[in-house]
């Protein structure tokens, strides 16, 4: 088990093998969501905005579909990834621009 766990680290900093992980973790997110998005180690569901274009929003009270996960991305359900900036954090949600 810790073999596997070296292999993963090594695979999140080579970049692609990082992403290639996330985004099998983006498949297990819930039906209505738009993808994940890594957030302090934790990958959470994310939500595409109904009122601001290009705008999605997210909630660390949600469940984490994975927790552990390094970095600082989103990946959308067809398998895009993106970089992403804090637009505001409110009480509720947290809403993120990709970039």
């Amino acid at each position: 088990m810790v073999a596997e766990d070296e292999e993963h680290s090594e695979d999140e900093e080579e970049g692609e093998g990082g992403e290639l992980d996330i985004r099998e973790v983006a498949k297990k997110a819930p039906e209505w969501s738009a993808g994940v998005i890594v957030y302090n180690n934790s990958a959470y569901p994310i939500a595409k905005s109904k009122y601001a274009e290009g705008e999605f929003y997210f909630s660390t009270s949600w469940r984490a579909v994975k927790k552990g996960i390094r970095g600082e991305l989103v990946v959308l359900k067809d398998g895009s990834t993106h970089k992403y900036r804090v637009k505001r954090k409110g009480d509720k949600y947290i809403q993120v621009v990709l970039l």
